[in-house]
């Protein structure tokens, strides 16, 4: 009957474990996915500059085929430029806005994951006390029959 018993607490302890690794990994993927964040916000910097410069190769490309000083097209990379820099400025504040929301969002799972997981080992202590005796209580059962 020992053996019994000894098995389902083995398995409640394992069940136990499982819960915490899984809800270890949840968390990882979490902070994972803010981290991924920051590097979508260095390509989307990359794609600007890149962008930023087929511009400029444009305009050259359009200079090297014109007369020479029959356009001045400075003031068209100009804007170009003002353009390319107020699109990096307003992707990096929304970045920095969005980060900051992530980080908080998963700084408060952690939080609540954490304290799932002490409700939990709570509950499988409280199980297993339980458990130890009705043990107690089927062994006693069972020296009486035998007596």
């Amino acid at each position: 009957m020992t053996a019994v018993f000894e098995m389902q607490r083995q398995m409640i302890e394992q069940t136990q474990e499982m819960t915490h690794e899984a809800v270890d990994v949840q968390k990882d993927a979490v902070h994972q996915f803010v981290d991924a964040l920051e590097n979508v916000e260095t390509l989307a910097e990359q794609n600007n500059d890149v962008s930023k410069q087929a511009v400029h190769a444009y305009f050259d490309a359009v200079a090297s085929v014109l007369p020479e000083e029959s356009a001045d097209l400075s003031e068209f990379e100009q804007q170009v430029d003002d353009g390319f820099d107020q699109l990096t400025e307003t992707q990096t504040e929304a970045f920095e806005a969005m980060q900051d929301a992530m980080h908080d969002g998963a700084n408060a799972y952690d939080e609540f994951a954490d304290a799932y997981v002490d409700a939990v080992d709570s509950s499988f202590d409280s199980f297993l006390d339980t458990h130890e005796r009705v043990e107690a209580d089927v062994e006693d059962a069972t020296e009486s029959v035998s007596a």
